[in-house]
Parts: structure tokens; C-alpha cells; sequence
């Protein structure tokens, strides 16, 4: 399932360009914004589909936030670091079963 225009917020923020496959991580995206519905091209099936892991890179790019005030030459740092991400990429592989277990059952 893909966006058949931009999904934009209220203030105009653009959340999603038109095209973009839905996946359950857009849904949680859209209800923290408030948004219930959205134009759609493709059926419910293809969104069951759609894989949701992302790669390891893209954890750790997206962690480093946390981390922008710290040494990350420090040891004890890179520890907690590389557990961090670790444990995010665990959360998706749940997060993509449990997809997948919705997907099966319905």
C-alpha cells in the first residue's frame, strides 16, 4: 500500500511524500500525529508485506542523537552504544514478526 499524495499535518508539516509504502511504523507515525486517514493506492495484503527492518547503519545514525554529548572514544561509551543499537535492532526484528504473525492470521 503507497501514498497516493502527501500525507501533510495541520500545520503543514509534509509527513510522507506521495509513493511511499505504508508500513506499521508509518501507522504509528500518522496516529501520533493525529492523522486518521490517508489517500492509499494498493490493497491491505501488500501492507502485510512490507518488511520494516532497517539496516544497522540506519540504527546507529539514528542513535547518535543520544549520544552527541559524549566521548564516543571512550570505551564505556562505545559499550553502551553498541548495546544500545543492538537492542533497537532487536525491537525491529519484533516488530517485523509480530507483523508478520497479523499478516498470517487475518
Amino acid at each position: 500500500m503507497q501514498t497516493a499524495e502527501p500525507v501533510v499535518t495541520t500545520r503543514g508539516r509534509v509527513l510522507f511524500e506521495s509513493g511511499v509504502t505504508l508500513t506499521e511504523r508509518h501507522l504509528h507515525t500518522l496516529k501520533a500525529w493525529g492523522i486518521p486517514d490517508v489517500a492509499v493506492h494498493g490493497s491491505e495484503e501488500d501492507f502485510h508485506t512490507v518488511p520494516d527492518q532497517r539496516p544497522r547503519s540506519e540504527i546507529e545514525h539514528a542513535l547518535l542523537y543520544l549520544f552527541q554529548r559524549t566521548d564516543l572514544e571512550d570505551p564505556v561509551v562505545q559499550t553502551l552504544f553498541r548495546l544500545a543499537c543492538a537492542r533497537r535492532q532487536e525491537q525491529d526484528e519484533r516488530h517485523v514478526e509480530s507483523a508478520s504473525v497479523l499478516s498470517t492470521s487475518g
